[in-house]
């Protein structure tokens, strides 16, 4: 019981940062995920 508590003040503690982080974080996932796959599908 007590982990828990622990792990969900944790969460509320770093779920304001990742908030803003998590757009960027996906922007630059997706952007990654597309530039290879344009230069795999320029490679066929």
């Amino acid at each position: 019981m007590y982990l828990n508590t622990f792990k969900i003040k944790f969460y509320n503690k770093i779920k304001g940062p990742v908030q803003n982080i998590e757009p960027a974080l996906l922007f630059l996932v997706n952007r990654l995920f597309h530039n290879k796959l344009q230069s795999r599908l320029i490679k066929l």
